[in-house]
């Protein structure tokens, strides 16, 4: 199958969605330079659009890499309705992919299960950016299994 990280996440209330979409927002806000995003604007539930230096974000939070996409990543505050995956091949978005992820984790892990072909060293890139940009208190409890 390529690289992939595995998710299943259930809904979650409003709060807790805007309390992960400020999260989400400010680590697009501090994306590395070498990592670029596409919105996927063809989507129809595509809600991620920048203006004036911010990411909105209601409903579901939607990306790919630009300017090599390889498969579009979403989570969706109504969850997933069940299993879910995004292939990044190691490609600059896997970065915020998991990061995204952590992210999530983070505010309710009790609503999502995470899982990645990646081992934990293909993750500390991801857990130092949310470490740097969010604190470490983001990625003290992340959980996920690694699939060896």
């Amino acid at each position: 199958m390529g690289y992939t990280h595995y998710f299943e996440h259930r809904r979650v209330s409003k709060g807790i969605w805007g309390l992960i979409c400020k999260d989400v927002t400010k680590l697009f806000n501090n994306l590395p330079k070498d990592v670029q995003l596409s919105d996927d604007s063809n989507h129809p539930d595509s809600e991620v659009a920048k203006e004036a230096g911010e990411v909105v974000l209601s409903g579901a939070i939607w990306f790919n890499g630009y300017p090599d996409p390889h498969e579009t990543f979403c989570l969706h505050s109504l969850g997933s309705n069940g299993f879910e995956f995004c292939k990044t091949a190691h490609k600059p978005y896997d970065l915020m992919v998991c990061a995204c992820l952590i992210a999530y984790n983070f505010h309710s892990s009790e609503t999502i299960d995470i899982s990645s072909d990646g081992d934990w060293d293909d993750w500390q890139y991801a857990m130092e950016f949310v470490r740097r940009v969010l604190g470490a208190d983001r990625v003290m409890k992340f959980k996920m299994d690694v699939n060896l």
